[in-house]
């Protein structure tokens, strides 16, 4: 249910899978409006997988700066290289990036369609979800169009399938309707946001994201692609967001410090009210929730997406395996606690600078003594030091990693092999796989546990210059990424099962993922 960008996601991975799939959105057309603005290297990564990089690169700049203002107009703190810095330099691409949704959300839905097991349906919506023993039952009904009334000859449409997945955004039905509670953790702010298209891009040039922590109006600016620019305002306590939307002239008045009105054009103005929630559970059954669906997060540095974007990677592998009865119904529990731990971390982190929710407390004081002693602390180096995107939270992870490498995104470095040189996804796969850095996986490693990561499309990989065939890292991200460790163990779409630091217990790490989960060969 939803077919925004997370639904998009989902369905053309497990499209590509051959998985039979349909997709029921309330919308009749793709929402047109650049609500995002960022995403990260891990979810371009993804969008690798796809092959659907070459269709947005035109309309996407890379991010290597950002900058926090205090409240007397000046630079408190730099933040080059974050935010993303967990997805950033480890998934082979750049750390952020700007873009413009509208071209991103146009190649997704191009590559569910292309999959020929994927139905979307539009205008849709849904009006009952019922759960019977080994598979889920979901009654849609066919919306009339925008100023149109019901057709008394639409009936109501019952689909059966074995899961159902909710990327229903902020509609919410599937989470409501299954009773799924959600946790708010205190955060609640009112902003305005307009997109502006400048007619000389040139004069925006020096604006990358930069915060105003200004205590009389906060703002963020922010580059949306490469052909539009994004303001948002936080409203003040007597403002009310109505005297705003679908006023130009109140909007050109917000921006009036940064952008005059003959620089460009304002094609789109909203009003948000940012919160922080998560959905308590992110299944239920034969349910599954991902994207805002399951959390709403502040936009302050693009996490929202973000997490969605890898909410759909993590339960697509999953779904996969189950789905070809390679692995039971009990995988899908680690979908729950692997994600919800990391979205929480991602919102709850007490560094505070480069998560969502403390970005909105640091640049939302409203106080001048407060956010004098803000900048002041900041300057002096007294400023919280900014931490790495949190990893995956229990599950599929080896129980004892010396390098600390077990549920961490995994390296995709540079391969220099046979075919030439290549990101390591696209030597390799995206599968199970297994990684040596001194001796040969193939004389290591006993027969069955050889076999094991291969029957799910995954490798066993010498990097071993002294192993015949070995593939060898061209950019030494992997020898740095593996410092301390000889062999790591990888999940399929860019996680780490666990590393060891001698290769002699490799068979060890591959036993404990071969009984990590009631794997079979069906």
């Amino acid at each position: 249910m939803g077919f925004g960008p997370v639904g998009q996601l989902l369905s053309a991975l497990l499209g590509r899978a051959g998985h039979r799939v349909v997709v029921f959105e309330q919308h009749q057309e793709i929402y047109s409006p650049p609500r995002a603005v960022r995403f990260d290297g891990e979810a371009m990564r993804t969008f690798q997988w796809l092959g659907i990089v070459g269709e947005v690169e035109h309309e996407i700049l890379r991010v290597a700066h950002a900058q926090m203002w205090g409240t007397d107009g000046k630079p408190v703190i730099d933040l080059a290289g974050v935010p993303g810095d967990g997805g950033g330099h480890q998934s082979g691409w750049a750390r952020s990036y700007a873009f413009y949704q509208p071209v991103l959300d146009g190649a997704l839905d191009r590559a569910a369609r292309a999959a020929a097991s994927v139905t979307v349906e539009r205008g849709w919506a849904a009006e009952a979800l019922v759960l019977h023993d080994g598979w889920a039952e979901l009654v849609v009904r066919r919306r009339p169009g925008e100023g149109k009334a019901p057709d008394p000859a639409d009936q109501p449409r019952s689909v059966s399938a074995r899961y159902v997945v909710g990327t229903d955004g902020a509609n919410f039905f599937v989470r409501r309707t299954c009773g799924i509670e959600r946790v708010d953790l205190g955060f609640s702010e009112r902003w305005i946001v307009a997109d502006v298209r400048p007619h000389d891009m040139s004069e925006f040039e020096q604006l990358q994201m930069v915060q105003y922590c200004d205590c009389t109006r906060p703002t963020t600016i922010a580059p949306n692609g490469c052909t539009h620019r994004r303001w948002e305002f936080v409203l003040l306590e007597d403002e009310r967001a109505e005297d705003f939307v679908g006023n130009e002239d109140r909007i050109w008045e917000l921006l009036a410090p940064h952008c005059r009105r003959d620089q460009g054009i304002l094609i789109w103005h909203t009003a948000y009210a940012f919160r922080l929630l998560l959905a308590a559970t992110m299944r239920e059954g034969r349910v599954l929730l991902a994207g805002d669906a399951a959390h709403q997060m502040p936009p302050f540095i693009g996490e929202g997406r973000c997490s969605g974007l890898r909410d759909a990677a993590n339960l697509s592998w999953k779904l996969e395996v189950v789905l070809r009865g390679r692995a039971s119904d009990a995988l899908l529990d680690t979908y729950h606690s692997e994600c919800f731990t990391q979205n929480m971390a991602v919102v709850e982190s007490a560094m505070a600078m480069a998560m969502a929710m403390a970005m909105g407390r640091v640049c939302c004081l409203l106080d001048p003594g407060a956010a004098a002693a803000r900048d002041a602390a900041m300057r002096s180096g007294r400023a919280p030091s900014l931490p790495r995107m949190p990893g995956i939270g229990a599950g599929l992870c080896h129980s004892s990693d010396d390098a600390r490498l077990a549920g961490s995104p995994a390296v995709q470095a540079r391969l220099d092999g046979p075919w030439g040189t290549a990101l390591a996804d696209e030597a390799l796969g995206t599968g199970f796989g297994v990684l040596t850095t001194v001796g040969d996986p193939e004389a290591i490693l006993p027969t069955d546990q050889l076999a094991f990561p291969k029957w799910i499309g995954g490798y066993a990989v010498p990097l071993d210059g002294a192993v015949p065939g070995a593939r060898r890292d061209s950019d030494g991200r992997l020898a740095a990424w593996l410092a301390g460790a000889e062999a790591v163990a990888t999940r399929p779409h860019g996680y780490t099962f666990g590393s060891v630091p001698t290769v002699d217990q490799l068979p060890s790490l591959v036993a404990e993922l071969q009984g990590a989960e009631d794997w079979t060969r069906q």
